[in-house]
């Protein structure tokens, strides 16, 4: 079978099969031009690439300057002019032949396309012949290409017109190409192209969505705490929300592997299904077919073929929809004044009035037509999935004038007068009509030889830069929350809603000087959070350590779960594993199998909800895994009947504001030092031998009181919140730990008196930077020697994947601290010139903690556990997962691990059957990179539970 790729190198080859249209637009048989509407329009000039409006960018945009691809043996190069695109033959009898690429436009019968262009001077009309190449399918599973020609116009503008009419049989086809084939006949002969366009006919085949949504869904979807973790419920009942979802949706029709839905859903058991589906055009990652594919005229075929074909699965199969929503290019091209910000066709500015109104009816009209469908009894919930990678990165606009506009009024409520504005800005020329967003760093030019630190400037010298920061991450969230609101209303509250963001502190490899600040990727979420629109998050398994089982991996249990459910929102887990390893790790069945497994108990144990997202160069289709899965729906089942509340005395405590202290990294790109700060820390929080849970620091007078907390990140301490922690966290015997710059802002200003404070320990600040590489004390290595895995400071790998190659004790990090107070005990220094780098100082109630360094070592941490009475479950640096109900161990070696337990207890593995005998101390034999899974009960009690 001929490919898109092969084609073009034998484009010289191609023969015209000459199929006579007619003059397919201007007099079209039985309709008029104006029932027509422009679905897709490129102008071949040096701006085609970009709709309406031209910014400067602060960065350089990946477009390439055309798309032609001239035949083999071709040199004439195509030409860039302000209104055209030319290629000039300078000697008579010469040949241009090629590939304009169109960039897979989907098509509709009835649909024209227009190229414009003239010749010069003017010749045969047998020297010139254009050819569409149009592909049944869908990108990525194409079948055979279908070569078309296209027929000359006679036009009274001077110019050549060459249209082509889609036929029923090309219907939803898709126009990959098109074939250029130019001959001259006499010297210098110019062809120019001015424009190609789809024209779409005007259809309103709306349905009546009012009448239709006034009936609520059938079934009473919530998130609601039950057993002590946050539930999906199903008319009050609880789903374990396990499912399967092939991200390359196309590929389930065809690959025997990859996207076989009838195996890993039917034969795991598993309850929910996910499917991908748009509205509007799948722009960015062109794998769904368009649904929204003109004003008031939509084509939904594709949702039913996907749902019903899950529902022949298993008819009791419940389905969560992710829709992917990047725009439309027709809807652009209708709205100039409302598109985006990177001249992309068909990204709009998601918060302009125009798209908000078009766009809360668009889902109206989907969820009426799902509603009303045989299968709508079966779908409870909706996720956003958008952007470049359909992880919610998508465009957030603060450039075009209408987000200039929508910036100053966010300015004028906030200051109210220009005089505030002037004084919080320091800047005496500003006003509400000048102002514009600032970033930290503007363009590239300016930070060739930056070399800031990782931290912001002081807060009140660059307030431009935090108002327009918070305005980013509004703008981020209520994109997310106009989605949610749209769902929550059309369906009475009756689904849950949710999207593929909530990575709150992890995965930021790029945030540096040379990729730019992508600000909104650092997932801001407290309006998303507090919203009683929205229900879930969703985030993938961590990039980083899913190469190693025992290493310094953790698992899950790295978002803020606990705190989240106190705000009654649930995470889902994205379970993507073996994405971004090597091949070999793919196909290693024991690797694969007990990643799986690592994923599913640490998820069944926090209360998140795993489910299983395949990519298109990996398969799930396996025996041995659809047999896990199998296995893994049964034990949720048993789960969700059984008290899976927190035993945790220990609490991570997050700040939702951290990210607006973050700098950029102006040493490393990817991994950016923001790799240490934001994701090493919690390698080691699970391997001190107790559980811990994740809050906000704005929940520690509402969540449960705890005897250890640890601060991360937590670098705006502003006097309210500290005192909230003095009152909440400093007393009753209890242990903080403090690391690297918490409290370095006291929401005004840097300030190492305000770090002072809040620790109670006297520190220093330099802004040299220095490695992170520590070493203990000696009474500390006698009384708590760190593992060879766990030094102090830092981690001995950052992993073995390609993305991750760089020892971390070698980054280089700013601000550096050190501490000089004679009344602290010193813990740990730092190896180079032996400064104090880590120590305690103990007042009447409580203890303070104190480390330059993020990344904790599990001994420090175990020394603090063991001051506040924490018990201690296991010992060494096995994972330790535990709630009410069940206990888990990730095994960091072979042999024998004492659990021990506060009070006396049976245990029983649920994997392999074993019950242990009642004790307070249960030794458990183990394999290095297993993870075990048991119930904190009997063998009768497990099966006695409802299957």
């Amino acid at each position: 079978m001929m490919t898109r790729n092969t084609f073009f190198h034998c484009a010289v080859g191609l023969i015209t099969i000459g199929l006579s249209i007619g003059n397919a637009f201007a007099t079209p048989e039985g309709q008029k031009s104006e029932e027509y509407f422009t679905s897709w329009r490129i102008r071949f000039n040096p701006n085609m690439a970009f709709a309406a409006y031209t910014y400067v960018r602060r960065h350089a945009l990946p477009f390439p300057p055309l798309a032609f691809v001239p035949g083999s043996g071709i040199t004439t190069p195509v030409e860039l002019t302000d209104d055209c695109a030319k290629i000039t033959l300078k000697d008579a009898e010469e040949s241009w032949q090629g590939s304009y690429v169109i960039d897979d436009r989907e098509v509709y019968t009835g649909d024209v396309i227009r190229l414009e262009l003239s010749l010069a001077p003017e010749q045969h009309d047998d020297q010139l012949s254009f050819n569409l190449l149009f592909y049944p399918g869908m990108p990525l599973l194409y079948g055979g290409a279908r070569n078309v020609a296209m027929t000359k116009v006679k036009t009274d503008t001077g110019n050549i017109i060459y249209e082509y009419s889609v036929p029923e049989e090309f219907n939803k086809f898709y126009l990959c190409d098109l074939v250029i084939n130019f001959k001259s006949t006499v010297a210098n002969s110019t062809l120019k192209f001015y424009s190609m366009e789809l024209l779409r006919l005007n259809i309103d085949n709306r349905v009546d969505a009012d009448k239709i949504l006034a009936t609520p869904p059938v079934h009473d979807t919530k998130v609601a705490m039950y057993n002590g973790v946050p539930t999906i419920l199903i008319d009050g009942k609880p789903t374990t929300g396990l499912g399967y979802v092939t991200m390359i949706d196309q590929q389930n029709v065809r690959h025997k592997n990859v996207g076989n839905y009838e195996n890993l859903m039917g034969k795991t058991g598993f309850p929910v299904a996910r499917s991908c589906i748009s509205l509007g055009e799948n722009i960015v990652i062109r794998w769904n077919p368009s649904t929204w594919i003109g004003p008031n005229r939509y084509d939904f075929s594709s949702v039913d073929e996907k749902a019903r074909r899950l529902l022949k699965i298993n008819p009791e199969m419940k389905i969560i929809f992710l829709i992917v929503a990047d725009g439309a290019r027709w809807w652009t091209l209708k709205h100039p004044e409302s598109g985006g910000m990177l001249h992309r066709g068909g990204i709009p500015d998601y918060l302009s009035e125009a798209w908000q109104n078009d766009a809360r009816e668009a889902f109206r009209q989907m969820l009426a037509h799902i509603q009303s469908s045989d299968y709508g009894h079966a779908v409870i919930g909706y996720e956003f999935f958008a952007g470049k990678t359909m992880d919610c990165n998508y465009e957030v606009n603060d450039e075009t004038p209408a987000a200039i506009a929508r910036f100053r009024d966010f300015l004028k409520k906030k200051y109210g007068t220009e005089v505030a504005l002037r004084k919080a800005w320091k800047n005496e020329t500003v006003t509400f009509a000048t102002a514009k967003p600032t970033y930290l760093v503007e363009s590239e030019d300016r930070i060739k030889n930056w070399e800031g630190p990782l931290l912001l400037e002081d807060p009140e010298t660059r307030c431009d830069f935090l108002d327009s920061k918070q305005f980013r991450e509004e703008a981020f969230q209520n994109i997310i929350l106009d989605f949610a609101k749209w769902i929550k209303e059309a369906t009475h509250g009756r689904v849950i809603v949710g999207a593929r963001t909530g990575d709150f502190m992890g995965n930021q490899w790029n945030l540096s000087k040379k990729s730019g600040a992508v600000e909104h990727e650092l997932n801001p979420i407290y309006l998303l959070a507090s919203s009683p629109y929205f229900d879930f998050f969703d985030v993938q398994y961590p990039y980083f350590g899913r190469d190693d089982l025992s290493g310094e991996t953790t698992g899950i249990e790295i978002l803020p779960v606990k705190g989240l459910a106190l705000k009654n929102k649930l995470v889902m887990i994205q379970d993507d594993m073996p994405h971004l390893l090597p091949a070999p790790r793919a196909k290693d069945e024991f690797f694969m199998l007990h990643s799986k497994r690592l994923v599913f108990i640490t998820s069944l144990i926090s209360g998140t909800y795993p489910y299983q997202w395949e990519m298109g160069h990996f398969t799930y289709n396996l025996p041995y895994l659809i047999e896990e899965y199998h296995r893994q729906e049964k034990i949720y089942q048993k789960a969700l009947q059984v008290d899976r509340s927190s035993v945790a005395e220990v609490a991570i405590v997050w700040d939702e504001d951290y990210q607006r202290y973050v700098g950029v990294d102006p040493n490393y790109d990817s991994p950016a030092t923001t790799v240490p700060l934001l994701d090493y820390p919690k390698w080691t929080w699970q391997r001190a031998g107790a559980p811990v849970d994740v809050i906000f620091l704005d929940q520690l007078d509402k969540a449960k009181p705890y005897k250890v907390y640890i601060f991360n990140n937590t670098f705006n301490i502003t006097p309210e919140k500290l005192a909230l922690i003095k009152k909440t966290v400093c007393d009753k015997g209890n242990v903080a730990i403090f690391s690297w710059a918490d409290g370095f802002f006291d929401g005004k200003k840097r300030s190492i008196e305000n770090m002072n404070k809040l620790t109670g320990i006297n520190l220093n600040v330099s802004m040299t930077q220095r490695i992170w590489e520590m070493e203990p004390a000696d009474w500390f290595k006698k009384e708590m020697p760190p593992s060879p895995l766990y030094p102090f400071g830092f981690v001995t790998r950052p992993g073995k994947t390609p993305l991750f190659w760089e020892k971390a004790s070698h980054w280089k990090i700013a601000p550096s601290f050190t501490i000089e107070d004679s009344d602290a005990k010193v813990i740990g220094y730092y190896k180079d010139n032996q400064d104090v780098a880590i120590a305690l100082k103990k007042f009447e109630n409580w203890t303070s903690i104190y480390s330059a360094s993020s990344v904790l070592s599990p001994s420090l941490l175990r020394y603090a556990f063991k001051l506040a009475g924490v018990h201690e479950f296991i010992s060494e640096e096995n994972g330790c997962f535990m709630n009410r109900s069940f206990a888990g161990i990730q095994a960091v070696r072979d042999g024998e691990i004492t659990m021990t337990f506060p009070e006396e207890e049976v245990l029983y593995n649920v994997y392999t059957g074993e019950e242990y005998p009642k004790g307070k101390e249960i030794i458990v034999k183990v394999e290095k990179d297993q993870t075990y899974l048991f119930f904190r009960g009997s063998e009768k009690e497990w099966d006695d539970l409802v299957k």
